[in-house]
């Protein structure tokens, strides 16, 4: 069993399989839009927005309790809320608004961005060689896409939460 059906096999409901995703650089395989976002202003508007998220879930004693559908539902409504209160001078329109809630939500509870990998049902195996080297392998052809995390320390934080979840074993 391949790391990624072992992923799938524990997360597939948290994975959001949303299909059409605009942004500044994108590549398009199989009906699905991978994205890019090289704005530095789109990039410190989604850090500071989650790291806020970060404070208020770490300060809500019963975050745990609540289920999968109203943990998304409430990190929906905070980042609307701050997008208004502190952003709202920054105009995105209503993509790349679910967008930033999209890729909020990935970084919250999934694996950032190899959640739009990880659902798309061509990619039989995924493989990361630094921060902005990410492969997939399609019909036994491996690929280069144009996902990448923010940084190192972005991969290892997902690295972590890949390694939680499956066990102790890497391959």
């Amino acid at each position: 069993m391949s790391l990624k059906d072992r992923l799938n096999k524990t997360v597939i409901s948290e994975i959001e399989t949303s299909k059409t995703v605009t942004q500044s650089s994108q590549e398009t395989t199989a009906g699905i839009n991978y994205v890019l976002t090289k704005s530095s202003e789109y990039q410190h508007m989604k850090d500071k927005i989650h790291a806020l998220l970060i404070e208020r879930v770490n300060s809500l004693p019963d975050w745990e309790k609540y289920t999968d559908d109203e943990q998304k539902a409430s990190i929906k409504k905070f980042v609307e809320n701050r997008l208004q209160a502190e952003f709202a001078g920054t105009p995105l329109n209503k993509q790349e608004k679910e967008q930033l809630i999209r890729e909020i939500i990935q970084e919250t509870k999934g694996f950032g961005p190899l959640d739009p990998l990880l659902s798309d049902p061509t990619v039989s195996d995924i493989l990361v060689n630094g921060f902005d080297k990410v492969y997939v392998e399609r019909q036994g052809k491996l690929q280069k896409t144009q996902v990448a995390f923010k940084d190192n320390a972005h991969l290892y934080n997902i690295i972590d939460r890949i390694v939680s979840r499956i066990g102790p074993r890497i391959y």
